[in-house]
């Protein structure tokens, strides 16, 4: 007998005879099955090797349904987002890529009066004409990316609707900035200024003149509801006593911004101190002058702080010896003091105390040069 694991799927034998048509098993063996068919009168033996059959069923099975992935969207904006005012131009580029590599189409739409799209570049212009705001003051647009896939799937659209809004763009405004301000040299002045806007629009600042030495500026973003930036500087002692005005600008992120300015004024001064942060009083010379028939003197301030100085602060001169009040002068802006006083010879004194900081004060004591010998008073 022939081996049937030897045998196709369908092994026949010759037609025995005719009868109508049935099916009989007749045996299992070796793994194979055998049955007896009938058809139309013939008969027909048939064996049929299991391994061979199941792998014949596999490979015959039909080819899976292709596959397809919608395409990615992707929106780029130009100037405020989702906000546009009468008479700016608004350009949003849409961009796709599909996952399966396939070709994919842009569409936008619906267009409104004054707006144009190029599905090849996948840019969208529009400029809202004026009197935009009030007929349609919102629109939405809705941009699509539909791939076109060559396997013979399905087509498949990615939506992205964008919301627009038509207004009239409004200024914004700036909070109260103190003007004048004054900074001390030597000391840090940090100035915050601050707006705000009607449409909620992003806000930066500027300072449209040149920033003087020492100084910066930058925008520090949004800070307890307001749109802010700070001014940092710390004056130098060469820009002592001088004015110097900034002019402030703060616009919004439209394409075409609305902008507001502050101008604030800023006077250098010395650093204002108490009588305590005296450091000694000095003495640079005095003399009497015979022929104006005057006393003269000069001399300075010192201070534990650089820079410092007491607002209104003055200087005592004395008779060192009798304590008789010779006059008083001020100190300026830079710790100098200066006498010139008118006297009798009979009064001019042998030396002189200077006091600052009123009775107790920093003392410094000097001698008269060219006092009238045996005159002055001791």
């Amino acid at each position: 007998m022939k081996n049937p694991l030897d045998n196709t799927i369908f092994n026949r034998l010759a037609p025995t005879r005719k009868k109508t048509g049935f099916t009989r098993l007749l045996s299992r063996r070796f793994g194979v099955t055998v049955l007896f068919l009938s058809v139309a009168g013939a008969e027909h033996e048939i064996w049929i090797d299991g391994v061979t059959a199941a792998t014949q069923t596999t490979l015959n099975q039909p080819p899976p349904t292709p596959t397809n992935h919608p395409p990615k969207l992707h929106l780029k904006f130009s100037g405020t987002k989702h906000k546009i005012a009468e008479g700016d131009t608004v350009t949003i580029i849409a961009t796709a890529t599909d996952p399966d590599h396939n070709p994919v189409t842009l569409v936008a739409t619906p267009l409104p009066d004054g707006a144009s799209f190029d599905p090849s570049s996948g840019v969208f212009t529009w400029t809202p004409a004026k009197g935009s705001a009030e007929i349609t003051p919102s629109v939405i647009i809705t941009f699509k990316a539909t791939d076109l896939p060559s396997n013979g799937s399905e087509s498949l659209t990615t939506y992205q609707p964008v919301t627009m809004t038509v207004g009239v763009n409004q200024t914004p405004v700036f909070d109260t900035i103190p003007n004048p301000q004054n900074a001390a040299v030597g000391e840090n002045l940090m100035l915050t200024v601050s707006a705000s806007d009607a449409d909620d629009d992003n806000l930066s600042f500027s300072i449209s003149n040149k920033l003087p030495s020492g100084a910066s500026f930058k925008n520090t973003g949004y800070v307890n509801g307001k749109w802010t930036g700070q001014l940092s500087w710390k004056p130098k002692l060469a820009q002592l006593n001088q004015s110097i005005s900034l002019s402030f600008l703060v616009q919004d992120d439209y394409n075409n911004p609305a902008q507001a300015s502050q101008d604030v004024k800023f006077n250098v001064t010395p650093q204002v101190i108490t009588n305590d942060s005296i450091k000694s009083v000095i003495i640079n010379q005095v003399s009497w002058n015979s022929t104006k028939s005057s006393l003269q003197a000069m001399g300075r301030v010192m201070f534990t702080r650089k820079y410092a100085i007491i607002s209104g602060l003055s200087v005592t001169i004395s008779n060192a010896n009798t304590g008789a009040v010779i006059d008083t002068v001020n100190v300026d802006n830079n710790g100098n003091w200066k006498l010139t006083k008118s006297l009798d010879s009979g009064d001019v004194p042998c030396n002189i105390s200077v006091v600052a900081g009123g009775p107790g004060g920093r003392t410094a004591l000097r001698d008269v040069k060219r006092a009238p010998a045996g005159v002055c008073k001791n």
